[in-house]
């Protein structure tokens, strides 16, 4: 059973790992390039199946030999990458870059990623454009999938009819295909690292195995093409905003599945693609970092900086194969190799990535960064008092201090309601406030503004948020302030802000102030900045999230024509266009307007308070 070497199987490997590339260097031009990992999950689920069926039918199976053989074959070219670009960090990453590198190189390296990356997703997730080591989850994946496999596969195939295995591994494939399903929408992190939910892909690939092709032959040939034109349509027609992996999943994987069916050759035996299908697995290994490098060093795309990225991921991926996967096959030097990556990680992660012997770590920018990682929101305190979040982890009940939203005079004051960046905004707002004009807050972790939608959900961000916006409603009808100044951080478009804006009227609120988005850079303005633009005022970067224009757009026609709100423009007063960009103003004074990748600093708050706000809120508390 084990069969000759499949050049079908090898120019599919190269026609997935290409999709790959092109999804994460271009992924406009290929939106659903990312699903050639689930084409490597179906293939990877056909051989090791064709592994181990084998050898139980020569009754020669090891647990030993399977598990060695599976450790040869993915540790040496893995645990090379990253040492090589743990080394390159010290020379160029910043101390807190370096150690989250680090972090990703100690999880790599013992195939745990998928399972870390699924515990990092949240709302203060670094985008996955800075994540090194990304792309290694799936790589986890199938460890774990080849560890318990054979656990289970074998004393199968000892003990029960081969009819009853095929269904016991048929119907495992349906009930992991339905997790899948359900979870996707429900926890999509979770659906997508964790392997209860991708085994069913890796078990289609056992079904080619179990149930063998019966169909007519002259038949083959047009299903091997069709199987092939829906993978490359997939490739162009799918994107990444789909449920993954769901419904749609199942056309890639029953794709692959009739693909391996058929075994015809063809068009894949060309040598280039042979080659290519030969190197895949170190190009994926390769192709990821290079990715993250020029996004990190370089503000905008150009063809030539990606097309030199496709050609160096194809280059490191030969020299790679050449003299890692098939001369580094010593079990001893794996193991070698494995713990002194291992040591290295954790030594550099418990350091934070400094070092006194390293010239990073006393560059002033590094400094600089650490000045800003160490800043949290509203230092004098009152976003920690008027966050129901942060009051539940402090006192276990979701509400806010006294002092948030205490009655002075019923009808002044300012009430300021938003999430963690209109808390970001109070000590600007505080500062132009005239000293007698009382000021009450109410701002909570990830919670927008809104009279009537709730967050979904049972986690404690969603739960607080459904409590602060109560406890706000209820206090604005209460007290009854003279002007209500709401800000979020994006999804404009999501929110009933009439709805709210009516309510709050009938309040008796005279004045209210929507406060629009304040440019955000992934991961982080300091790090962007102190990379790529440091002494610059102005910069124009692609890290910049789009996605602002559209809700600062729809938010200029939706309150046009509202009276009594005022809407601040803070992207159309900061930033004006530069080609298909933003060039924003970042550091008007000496110090970036964000601490992190939105949060404004007490410096920032207060230059959009005075130059935005200011004129607007001290001619409205006259009146």
């Amino acid at each position: 059973m084990m069969g000759t070497f499949r050049k079908d199987i090898n120019g599919l490997r190269a026609f997935a790992v290409i999709a790959v590339m092109l999804y994460h260097f271009i992924p406009e031009q290929l939106p659903g390039g990312f699903l050639g990992v689930d084409v490597f999950f179906v293939i990877s689920g056909y051989l090791m199946t064709q592994i181990i069926v084998s050898k139980l039918y020569l009754n020669s199976f090891s647990y030993r030999q399977f598990y060695v053989a599976r450790a040869k074959r993915i540790l040496p070219a893995l645990l090379v990458m990253c040492s090589i670009v743990l080394i390159l960090g010290w020379f160029l990453l910043l101390d807190n870059t370096f150690a989250r590198l680090a972090n990703e190189v100690f999880h790599a390296s013992i195939l745990v990623s998928n399972i870390a990356y699924y515990q990092q997703a949240g709302y203060f997730d670094v985008s996955s454009l800075q994540k090194w080591l990304l792309h290694t989850w799936s790589l986890s994946v199938e460890w774990q999938f080849y560890l318990l496999y054979p656990i289970v596969l074998a004393p199968l195939y000892r003990y029960l009819h081969l009819n009853v295995i095929k269904l016991v591994i048929l119907a495992a494939t349906v009930l992991s295909f339905a997790l899948a399903v359900y979870a996707s929408s429900r926890w999509p992190s979770a659906a997508y690292y964790l392997l209860p939910t991708r085994a069913w892909e890796m078990l289609a690939g056992a079904l080619v195995i179990l149930y063998p092709w019966r169909g007519a032959a002259k038949f083959t040939k047009g299903y091997f093409y069709l199987s092939l034109i829906t993978l490359v349509f997939a490739y162009f027609a799918m994107n990444s905003n789909l449920y993954w992996p769901g419904i749609y999943t199942a056309i890639v994987v029953l794709s692959t599945y009739l693909f391996l069916q058929c075994q015809v050759t063809s068009i894949l035996k060309w040598q280039p693609l042979q080659y290519i299908g030969s190197w895949s697995y170190s190009i994926y290994l390769w192709h990821w970092p290079i990715v993250v490098w020029i996004h990190k060093y370089y503000a905008n795309d150009n063809y030539v900086i990606i097309a030199t990225g496709l050609l160096l991921s194809i280059a490191l991926g030969f020299i790679s194969y050449q003299l890692i996967e098939t001369r580094l096959r010593h079990l001893w030097h794996i193991a070698l190799l494995a713990i002194i990556t291992i040591i290295a990680s954790l030594l550099i992660y418990f350091q934070q990535g400094h070092y006194a012997i390293r010239a990073v770590s006393q560059d002033k920018r590094n400094i600089e960064y650490n000045r800003y990682s160490n800043q949290t929101i509203d230092p004098d305190g009152w976003y920690k008092a008027c966050n129901p979040n942060t009051q539940y982890k402090i006192t276990g009940n979701r509400q806010v201090q006294p002092q948030c939203i205490r009655e002075d005079t019923i009808g002044q004051g300012v009430f300021l309601w938003g999430d963690s960046h209109l808390g970001a905004l109070s000590p600007g707002i505080r500062t132009i406030v005239p000293k007698q004009t009382p000021i009450y807050q109410v701002s909570s972790s990830t919670c927008q503004p809104s009279f009537e939608q709730q967050r979904q959900g049972l986690n404690s961000y969603a739960k607080s948020c459904n409590v602060a916006n109560l406890i706000a409603l209820k206090a604005i009808k209460r007290i009854k302030p003279h002007m209500v100044i709401m800000a979020t951080a994006r999804h404009h478009e999501q929110l009933d802000w009439l709805v709210t804006i009516k309510h709050l009227k009938s309040f008796g609120v005279k004045n209210i102030i929507i406060v629009g988005p304040v440019p955000q850079y992934d991961p982080s303005l300091p790090e962007v900045y102190l990379t790529r633009h440091n002494g610059k005022q102005h910069i124009t970067d692609r890290s910049f999230r789009h996605s602002l224009i559209a809700s600062n757009l729809y938010m200029h026609q939706l309150l046009a024509e509202v009276e009594g709100v005022s809407y601040i423009d803070v992207l159309g007063h900061l930033c004006q266009p530069d080609g298909n960009l933003l060039k924003c103003l970042v550091k008007p004074k000496d110090t970036l307007l964000s601490f992190d990748y939105g949060h404004l600093t007490v410096e920032g708050a207060i230059y959009i308070s005075e130059k935005l706000l200011q004129p607007l809120m001290a001619e409205e508390l006259k009146n």
